[in-house]
């Protein structure tokens, strides 16, 4: 048999028919929802390290963020819940290697020995600012908005997942992104999975992420859920989370 030979965008558009079909096996959806219910159980989400500090973020997810910001390349990307800084590094080194922007890491707490690790990690800690406070406080987003300065912005929503807390986020933080960039509501997947009973949190099937986002889509006519990304999602916990500002 002849073996196939792809121009790079005849073999793009091949892979998106793929992922299109593949978003449409509700079967496999489901199973992978399974997959991850289950294996939450033993943290997995907790073992993916990136230069020696705990991500938080499933690998799926962090290719989806990173092949993101290759293709905005924004002035600064703020993740919102900093928490081990794992994906804070991982995306200062995305930063890096495209030569461009800075990360500014939120939390309401940074242990002094965390942020003194995160900051000798080499020259991509130079592409850093951790900042401590509360994301929905008036004077925290004030702070941002001052230093992102209405450049080219990537906003990310990794904190309290509660649907009240997040569409508090949605409302504040989208007036900072950009128009064909993206504000990336994490963790929605909680919408399809029975709770952690080994961490007992506010949100729930009932009371999370994807609750916000479909609100705050209703309200904003600014945004939508980006389909190209969202059928390659699987394996992740972020499904209907990345919004594209079109407005």
């Amino acid at each position: 048999m002849k073996k196939k030979i792809y121009t790079k965008k005849k073999f793009e558009k091949v892979l998106e028919h793929q992922a299109y079909k593949m978003s449409k096996d509700k079967k496999l959806i489901m199973s992978a929802y399974k997959v991850i219910e289950r294996a939450d159980k033993y943290m997995y989400i907790h073992q993916t390290k990136f230069l020696g500090e705990t991500s938080l973020n499933l690998p799926e997810d962090l290719f989806l963020i990173q092949n993101a910001i290759y293709e905005t390349r924004p002035d600064y990307v703020i993740e919102i819940g900093f928490a081990w800084g794992g994906t804070g590094l991982f995306i200062a080194s995305i930063l890096d290697n495209i030569g461009k922007g800075k990360l500014i890491g939120l939390d309401i707490f940074v242990p002094k020995d965390l942020k003194s690790r995160i900051l000798n990690k080499g020259k991509i800690s130079k592409r850093i600012k951790i900042i401590e406070g509360s994301s929905t406080n008036d004077g925290t987003f004030r702070k941002i908005q001052n230093l992102v300065n209405k450049k080219k912005v990537i906003v990310i929503l990794d904190s309290d997942h509660t649907e009240k807390h997040v569409l508090k986020e949605l409302n504040m933080y989208s007036k900072l992104v950009n128009k064909n960039s993206y504000i990336i509501c994490c963790d929605t997947i909680l919408n399809f999975i029975k709770p952690n009973q080994m961490r007992k949190r506010d949100w729930n099937k009932n009371n999370n992420p994807l609750g916000a986002v479909n609100k705050f889509l209703k309200s904003s006519k600014q945004f939508v859920i980006d389909k190209k990304i969202n059928n390659k999602v699987l394996l992740s916990c972020n499904p209907n989370g990345f919004l594209k500002r079109i407005k």
